[in-house]
């Protein structure tokens, strides 16, 4: 049977499966009850006896079992199995190749040894299903597998790439349902209709449900596996199931609610079995809320570097603010002098290096640059630095070369283009750099009282890569940046709040890397 179509089915109400289940709850045998769930498509729920409850629009369709585990994981089966001989031997080589030579940060998490090794995927879980469509599917497949093939992991990594996003727009959700249609379209022609199964039907209604309830990382199902694994960790040994309710209430979830930290209220208004659970709840939390506001402030960033609103002080609104005004406020940010940088937090980290005293060349440039952003005002540059070896930047952890036993030393950085010589401003663009090492520079400069200020400027040593494409154009196939292996011979300072995100390089063919990016 194929639950394929090109035409939109109308929607059932609620009103309506309540007398479908109805009606098999009074049915007279089970032969008829079965008759009438096949026919209907439901059975009975004890649910429907809550008059609040909308039997339609209150179940919920979970990207993780249905786009990462089903649609994700049908695809991926097929194309590292290989079970319909898509791929050559030959084909099948360079892909393993590539899997294993794509250089990844170690806190995104790898793919199986078996994966990469013996080519099988089996038993792989939803987080390395979303690694594999996100980061690894679109780099490694270029130009392996057929056109066809390619879109239809493309359409996959697309959606989900827009789900991973906070916030998302309507105009994104949209996208979402397009790219869906447009995946199911192409899985039809090229595996045939009938292998278009009542999964694939119900991944277009989560467009409606993202509308409905939000941002898909607020109720999708992460959450809920993670803590089957604290449910096989209790002992049941001797106790009674009162005795194992409670224990288990008591440590995970009382102790996983979200209360305050002991810091913010007073100790007397808490009862007194509670306050050991508090404090370390709310450390154990705070690596997901850290993970979740670090992906706003990065899209928030990147918005402003783009000269769009932001939840920075000092924002250029878009409908009144000029272009060359958005290029002044950036301006601050180079000189460390823009209001609200408690919105904007950086953190160097070690290992570092403290009072270094660096090269002739390079304190000329770190002085040519600095006298650039102060002009008149730059009374002269500390001659030494501090370098450290990691950076963070919005709540995203940035990596460099200075630190051997980390990855993650290729980000995304947004800066000013200078359109000719005479400029002093130009229009933002992206591009890609690796860093060398992190580094503080103190800075003295005239204040408008006549006494000087000392401020300290964080800044990255970087290489910025050439793009293989002229007018920096993405690549047609994956619709990813393409880079050389070669760098621009140009400044190799940059401050550390214009690194957006971080990013992985492969190279596909001889001098042409493509851009992979990293899921949430």
């Amino acid at each position: 049977m194929s639950f394929y179509t090109n035409q939109s089915c109308p929607l059932r109400t609620d009103e309506e499966v309540r007398k479908a289940m109805d009606a098999y709850k009074k049915a007279s045998s089970k032969a008829s009850a079965q008759t009438i769930s096949q026919k209907q498509g439901v059975k009975y729920s004890e649910l429907s006896r809550l008059p609040y409850f909308d039997m339609v629009q209150n179940f919920l369709i979970d990207p993780m079992h249905n786009l990462l585990m089903g649609l994700v994981s049908d695809i991926g089966d097929v194309l590292i199995s290989n079970n319909n001989n898509l791929m050559t031997d030959k084909e099948r080589e360079t892909l393993a190749r590539r899997l294993s030579v794509l250089r990844v940060p170690y806190d995104l998490g790898r793919l199986p040894k078996t994966m990469l090794e013996k080519m099988s995927a089996r038993g792989l879980k939803a987080q390395q299903w979303k690694n594999f469509i996100v980061t690894y599917a679109r780099v490694c497949l270029w130009n392996i597998v057929p056109y066809q093939l390619y879109d239809i992991v493309k359409c996959l990594a697309e959606v989900i790439e827009i789900m991973l996003k906070d916030p998302i727009t309507k105009q994104e959700v949209d996208e979402i349902s397009t790219l869906l249609h447009k995946h199911h379209a192409l899985y039809a022609k090229y595996f045939g209709k009938f292998e278009v199964s009542v999964n694939y039907h119900m991944a277009l209604h989560i467009p409606e449900v993202i509308r409905n309830w939000g941002h898909p990382t607020s109720w999708w199902c992460f959450p809920y596996e993670r803590h089957i694994g604290l449910l096989g960790e209790v002992n049941t040994s001797g106790k009674t199931v009162e005795e194992i309710f409670r224990n288990f209430v008591k440590h995970h979830f009382i102790g996983t609610a979200r209360l305050p930290s002991l810091s913010t209220i007073s100790e007397n208004d808490i009862p007194q079995p509670l306050q050991p659970f508090i404090n370390p709840y709310h450390n154990d939390c705070k690596e997901d809320h850290n993970e979740e506001w670090a992906v706003f402030q990065r899209i928030q960033a990147e918005r402003f570097f783009k000269g769009k609103d932001s939840f920075h002080k000092e924002k250029p609104p878009t409908d009144t603010m000029s272009e060359d005004r958005s290029l002044v406020l950036q301006m601050k940010v180079e000189r460390e002098d823009l209001e609200g940088l408690e919105y904007w937090p950086i953190a160097m980290l070690p290992p570092r290096r403290l009072k270094q005293r660096p090269k002739i060349q390079f304190h000329g440039d770190l002085k040519s640059y600095l006298e650039d952003i102060h002009e008149e005002s730059l009374v002269f540059v500390e001659p030494r630095i501090d370098i450290f070896a990691r950076c963070l930047v919005n709540g995203s952890t940035f990596s460099s070369a200075y630190n051997r036993t980390d990855r993650g030393q290729t980000a995304l950085v947004y800066c000013v283009d200078k359109l000719n010589q005479r400029d002093a401003e130009g229009e933002v663009s992206p591009y890609f750099v690796r860093i060398h090492f992190f580094f503080t520079a103190r800075v003295h400069l005239k204040a408008s009282n006549g006494v000087n200020e000392m401020r300290i400027h964080h800044l990255a040593n970087v290489d910025w890569f050439h793009f293989a494409n002229k007018d920096h154009a993405i690549d047609k196939l994956s619709g990813l940046p393409a880079l050389k292996n070669t760098a621009y011979r140009r400044e190799h300072i940059v401050n550390v709040r214009r690194l957006i995100r971080r990013v992985a390089l492969l190279e596909v063919k001889k001098n042409y890397q493509l851009v992979s990016t990293f899921s949430r």
